[in-house]
């Protein structure tokens, strides 16, 4: 099992002020796709479709949080993006 924490610790000890969000956005990314294999019940096609919509609009990455129907979907992106990430 590849451990995020760790590779979370290097980026943030190491990773420069300007390329920390972007990395950080990516490591969210592949958390999520890692976790949606864990079981066909952790996301469903609106879902997926919002966060690939979020992606293609130009978000780092991002993940669902809460549970039992009341989540929310959090995205990591540049403050010049947040708005046309919303508005899709």
């Amino acid at each position: 099992i590849y451990d995020l924490t760790l590779e979370a610790e290097d980026l943030l000890s190491h990773a420069s002020e300007k390329d920390l969000p972007f990395l950080l956005g990516k490591m969210l990314d592949r958390s999520w796709e890692m976790k949606k294999n864990l079981s066909s019940k952790i996301s469903n096609q609106e879902i997926d479709h919002y966060y690939q919509t979020a992606l293609s609009c130009g978000a780092y990455g991002g993940k669902l949080c809460g549970a039992g129907g009341g989540g929310f979907l959090i995205f990591l992106a540049p403050q010049d993006k947040a708005f046309k990430i919303r508005k899709e």
